[in-house]
């Protein structure tokens, strides 16, 4: 005969009859969780439940059934021996005083799985498993009762998984309503965050707006753009006006989703010719073939200037900070100070001239004290700001004749586009489009061509270069990716139109190419897609620290996060 185990003694779990406390724990927690997916959905029945439950509440009170819970809860065997002993006074009074509206509130569930069925499918395999290998003679009180049911046939399995898929959609749906809270909460905290930073601007302006105690002698200090006697040129006011004052760059557009459109303009009444602005939320300025400039607030959509000097349409531009160089067809470039224009809010003519092209200027760049034009008259000149003077004059064909790198003749010079698509410079290197395709790489302190890159079969019209890639967009409907250590092809992609405009930050590479959205191609993962979406074509872009900023033939001008 077997031998009771000692109160100290610990129960073997496959040996004895009885459940030890851990089980019961185990039992405990899965049918709760079990019977809250079977009864979440019947949500119109909570009040009757919560009634009844706090009936049955107020009678297991009573002195008598808590000694009797606590007994258990003491001495886990208790439960074995009132089995077969005289029932507790307590549990048997608590059993028969259940009010009735419990009962008769239990909802018809849809699912035709019991609370059985569900704590069957949460038990792991491996246990079902080792469960119906055992069938000693101490798992027939707690095992049987488990494991009935599920003796291996494909009838229970295919059961078990369809209480199992049952269980994952309740999961899937609980863990929906949970996304569906934190995206409104993030919402929420966006919309804030928006609200700071207009704040913040409106700040920035107020202070702006306040008259500055600057020193005269520190009115005369050179701009790291511009010359003396570049700077005597401009209007008084601008001299006083003292830089910006910003406490911290605009966060907003890296929080929103890629693609999220921030503000749709109508800027002009023609087709953007060029577009750029300095920072995100920050200034923009725009040209059309209406022969008008404009200035932009792009944090509330304002215009608050026109830049007027030009006899022809601008077709080029650049922005930096308060100085904005445009290059027109009357051949001529500007440089002008958006100072005098917040102070004075209108329009001004007030600019410095740089003349020595014979032709229209087709492209521009400008990096420190250096800048760099390009013209239809086939020529690159280098200007020193410093003095406003041209100081280099390169002739772009008898560089393509010394270097061997293409035709000499301009006759033999048919591609399509200007003859000088764009160009790049920082410090003393120069690269170049032109329109037989050819990406040229200059050495200013020698003006000579030192490397060519081959590959386009159609005139360049945009291209980029970093500390490692030179990226590079053409009328052959390509955009090609340059390895500048090797020289060679990194990558290259085509689209259905002739590409117009092109420019990259750190992660997207984004460009114009004859459709009415903006075509983005991330560089991290190769991965193209479009944004924005309009009724006109988009012909120029520019892209800044992710903010996205596009011109239509239409006159409008998009702007979006990327």
């Amino acid at each position: 005969m077997e031998r009771s185990p000692s109160p100290g003694e610990a129960f073997d779990d496959d040996g004895d009859g009885f459940i030890n406390t851990r089980q019961i724990e185990a039992i405990g927690r899965t049918v709760q969780a079990t019977a809250t997916q079977l009864l979440a959905s019947r949500e119109g029945q909570t009040d009757a439940y919560r009634s009844a439950l706090t009936s049955l509440h107020s009678s297991v009170r009573r002195p008598a059934v808590q000694r009797g819970v606590f007994s258990l809860a003491s001495h886990p065997r208790e439960l074995m021996r009132r089995t077969f002993g005289p029932p507790l006074e307590g549990l048997e009074a608590a059993r028969f005083s259940v009010p009735d509206e419990l009962l008769r509130a239990v909802p018809e569930s849809s699912v035709s799985y019991s609370l059985l069925d569900g704590f069957r499918a949460s038990m792991p395999e491996e246990e079902e498993e080792r469960g119906r290998r055992k069938k000693g003679h101490g798992r027939r009180g707690s095992r049987k009762l488990i494991t009935q049911g599920s003796n291996g046939t494909p009838d229970s399995r295919l059961h078990m998984m369809a209480v199992r898929k049952t269980m994952c959609v309740s999961q899937m749906r609980e863990l929906d309503s949970k996304i569906q809270v934190l995206q409104k909460m993030r919402e929420e905290a966006l919309q804030r965050l928006a609200d700071l930073e207009r704040e913040e601007r409106e700040l920035e302006r107020e202070l702006d707006e306040q008259p500055q105690s600057t020193p005269d002698d520190d009115i005369e200090e050179k701009t790291d753009f511009m010359s003396e006697s570049i700077y005597e040129k401009l209007p008084q006011k601008s001299k006083r006006k003292a830089p910006r004052r910003v406490v911290s760059a605009p966060i907003l557009h890296e929080h929103m989703a890629p693609g999220t459109s921030i503000r749709e303009m109508e800027t002009h009444p023609d087709a953007i010719s060029a577009l750029d602005f300095d920072s995100p939320f920050g200034t923009m300025v725009t040209a059309a073939w209406d022969d008008t400039v404009r200035v932009w607030d792009l944090n509330s959509g304002h215009c608050y200037g026109q830049l007027e000097g030009h006899l022809s349409r601008v077709r080029c531009l650049q922005v930096e900070d308060n100085l904005v160089a445009t290059g027109s067809a009357d051949a001529s470039i500007r440089l002008w100070d958006l100072a005098t224009l917040k102070d004075t809010d209108q329009s001004t003519d007030k600019s410095t001239i740089l003349s020595a092209h014979v032709d229209a200027i087709t492209a521009l760049n400008f990096r420190g004290n250096t800048l760099v034009s390009g013209s239809a008259d086939k020529t690159l000149r280098q200007w020193d700001l410093e003095n406003g003077r041209c100081v280099q004059t390169l002739d772009v064909l008898w560089a393509a004749a010394a270097a061997n790198s293409g035709p000499t003749n301009p006759s033999d010079w048919t591609g399509e586009g200007e003859f000088i698509g764009a160009l790049q410079v920082f410090d003393a290197a120069l690269a170049c489009g032109t329109a037989d395709g050819m990406v040229r790489l200059w050495d200013l302190r020698s003006g000579m061509v030192h490397r060519s890159l081959v590959g386009h079969t159609a005139g360049v019209t945009a291209l980029q270069f970093d500390e490692m890639f030179i990226v590079t967009a053409s009328w052959d409907r390509s955009v090609r990716i340059w390895d500048l250590r090797t020289g060679g092809i990194y990558d290259a992609y085509a689209y259905d139109h002739p590409v117009s405009a092109m420019m990259f930050d750190a992660r997207r590479v984004v460009a114009a190419a004859g459709e009415n959205v903006v075509k983005v191609y991330d560089r991290g993962d190769a991965n193209q897609w479009d944004c924005g979406g309009g009724n006109a074509a988009i012909t120029d872009v520019r892209i800044k620290d992710g903010f996205l900023v596009g011109g239509r033939n239409d006159g409008s001008v998009g702007v979006w996060s990327c």
